[in-house]
């Protein structure tokens, strides 16, 4: 992936990016630009986008980065869509602000939106993505693409080995069977699952994602909170002005705790 995108000197000029309700907004719009891939796409998970986007950014919480996406999608400046659970963004007419060589750029793991998904956003088909070809890139979510010479996946596939073993571990593993296959004229119907057997069998597990990581350490700071509050809160006698004068009230994960032990 490139260290940055362009930001051109039209976007002042904008009506939809002066039509955000808030500065935030647009401040994490110009922050996702350089994560964008080769594509003008990125993951959109809301975990993902803090840690990686603006981890050191309080103004822009998870609620905050949700509450932007949609604002962002609605205002037909990102495509908001999701495919096999997993949440992606696309950015509107990427292509027409940034010059791409796709020779010096990986390929983009991420599945293009569909048709259906394109025109859910305010903007519509963007300019630069013509129906028919969207229509082909639908198809191909569930193709497969060649990785190396005897190896092939689909995005998905590709994708969900990265996430959840690593990029170091996946080429590993892709290139050991693509060897294998051409040394030993072996036959697969899946290479996925042959790979994902192989690593079974080799004992390797799945990394934590950032998101399995972000419940758990809230999972941990929840069960502090009940520790040192839960029979304060079980109290009756504690009013519920009490508890919302506390600086812990504005903590989304205190907050939760108070709503399954006072209802």
């Amino acid at each position: 992936m490139a260290e940055g995108r362009m930001l051109k000197k039209r976007i002042s000029k904008s009506k939809r990016f002066a039509s955000l309700k808030s500065d935030a907004t647009r401040l994490l719009y110009t922050l996702i630009l350089p994560h964008l891939d080769v594509e003008g796409r990125l993951e959109a998970d809301k975990t993902i986008i803090k840690g990686n986007v603006c981890p050191y950014i309080s103004t822009l919480s998870h609620r905050k980065i949700g509450t932007s996406l949609r604002e962002l999608h609605n205002a037909g400046l990102i495509v908001l869509y999701e495919t096999d659970g997993e949440e992606y963004l696309q950015l509107h007419r990427f292509k027409d602000f940034n010059r791409i060589d796709p020779t010096k750029e990986a390929v983009s793991v991420i599945p293009p939106p569909t048709p259906d998904q394109l025109q859910s956003s305010a903007a519509g088909t963007p300019p630069e993505v013509k129906l028919s070809e969207v229509k082909v890139s639908k198809e191909k979510v569930s193709e497969k693409k060649q990785y190396r010479t005897h190896v092939f996946l689909t995005y998905v596939e590709y994708k969900k080995l990265l996430d959840k073993f690593g990029e170091k571990i996946t080429t590993k593993y892709i290139k050991s069977l693509d060897f294998y296959i051409g040394s030993k004229k072996k036959k697969y119907d899946s290479h996925y699952m042959t790979i994902r057997s192989w690593l079974h069998k080799d004992g390797i597990h799945e990394k934590k994602t950032v998101k399995a990581k972000a419940s758990e350490d809230q999972d941990k700071i929840k069960a502090d909170y009940r520790k040192q509050y839960g029979n304060w809160l079980k109290n009756p006698k504690t009013a519920d002005e009490e508890i919302q004068k506390l600086p812990l009230f504005q903590s989304p994960t205190f907050r939760e705790l108070v709503k399954e032990i006072r209802g």
